[in-house]
């Protein structure tokens, strides 16, 4: 797999019992600025498993509906996967800016 870049993005669907979801990709850092415009990458969907997931303060792993995360998207056979992904927001706003612990 190849690393991408860093990107945020919001939790389309996860299946706890099957371990694994999807994030849509919504900016992508340049190495200066979040960026809504990147070929191939803003507008996809990232798949991600469970294992990389970063815990939350309580220590456990949950992924919600909505929920704004951070990660490092890779290109494998099968399209991007989200790595180290961890949750920094709950909701993006009407304009699809991203709101919470930024």
């Amino acid at each position: 797999m190849k690393e991408i870049c860093l990107c945020r993005g919001v939790v389309i669907s996860y299946m706890t019992e099957k371990s694994f979801g999807f994030v849509r990709v919504k900016e992508v850092f340049n190495g200066t600025e979040w960026v809504k415009q990147y070929p191939m990458v803003v507008g996809s969907d990232a798949f991600i498993y469970y294992k990389d997931i970063e815990p939350e303060k309580d220590g456990f792993k949950k992924l919600i509906q909505g929920q704004i995360t951070e990660f490092t998207a890779y290109r494998g056979p099968k399209g991007l996967t989200a790595k180290n992904l961890k949750i920094i927001g709950e909701v993006f706003d009407d304009e699809g800016e991203v709101s919470g612990n930024n």
